[in-house]
């Protein structure tokens, strides 16, 4: 569109994820994920930055800062969903030490092979320093699903490429 696009400088929240880059590296000798994810995540790792997780939008999780009208990045609440699950009636704590399970397996996309997962493991390994859960990785075993293709190319609906299966019915 014709609106002008102005350059602001603002403060902005950051999870300091460099201080893991190495644990994170090096714990990829030792966990069970396709081998293409881990070449990817390494890869990844080795540029690596900090975490910005502000986002100045309406919507979402809210930063609990008093006055802080930003939100979390949504990566933030899929990194621990899956802790919250093992005690999510527990008012008083993320969950009890006493209820936590490590995921045996985490079935996802490959698409989701470094962000998502490589801020779970973060975000896990924090958990775990803190004394939060017991096991300094989050997923025992992680595989991904298949894609479905049209021509070659992943089918979406953004992409305008999906074939309704009642049509391929003779």
């Amino acid at each position: 569109c014709s609106t002008k696009v102005e350059k602001n400088i603002m403060n902005q929240w950051y999870f300091k994820i460099t201080d893991y880059k190495d644990r994170l590296i090096n714990n990829l000798d030792k966990i069970d994920y396709p081998k293409s994810t881990i070449n990817a995540q390494r890869s990844w790792l080795e540029n690596l930055h900090d975490w910005c997780v502000s986002r100045q939008r309406k919507w979402g999780c809210p930063i609990p800062v008093e006055g802080e009208t930003d939100t979390l990045d949504t990566f933030v609440d899929s990194s621990f969903y899956f802790i919250r699950y093992c005690d999510p009636y527990n008012e008083n704590e993320l969950c009890s030490k006493d209820k936590y399970r490590q995921v045996d397996v985490y079935v996802g996309g490959s698409e989701h092979a470094c962000m998502h997962l490589i801020y779970a493991r973060f975000i896990n390994m924090f958990l775990y320093d803190i004394g939060v859960v017991s096991e300094e990785e989050p997923f025992k075993k992680v595989i991904h699903q298949g894609m479905i293709l049209n021509s070659g190319e992943k089918m979406s609906k953004s992409k305008g490429n999906v074939i309704d299966p009642i049509d391929l019915i003779d």
